[in-house]
């Protein structure tokens, strides 16, 4: 259906003071946030995803191309675990 990250519930429940970006970490609590449901901030339902069976190429293919951090992974169209852009360098690192 869709994903929910950190940055979403930040987003939706802290409100930004006036400041770049790059100040992203800044916030003050907001009053409303607490109610909001969260479809309304769920990251769209088109979301990239990988099989149980794809390997761990097309996974890392997928955060590259796509600017994600992590991957829901299915089986047979259920959802059945994520997959994160750490849980794959520590298997790089393992490799190395």
């Amino acid at each position: 259906m869709g994903i929910v990250t950190l940055r979403n519930i930040l987003k939706a429940v802290l409100t930004k003071y006036d400041l770049p970006e790059s100040y992203l970490w800044i916030y003050s609590v907001s009053s409303s946030g607490s109610n909001m449901p969260v479809k309304s901030v769920m990251r769209a339902t088109k979301i990239v995803f990988v099989d149980v069976e794809d390997d761990l190429y097309r996974a890392v293919d997928l955060f590259l191309t796509k600017k994600v951090n992590s991957l829901p992974v299915l089986e047979k169209g259920k959802l059945i675990g994520i997959i994160r852009t750490i849980d794959v360098f520590g298997v790089i690192g393992m490799l190395l």
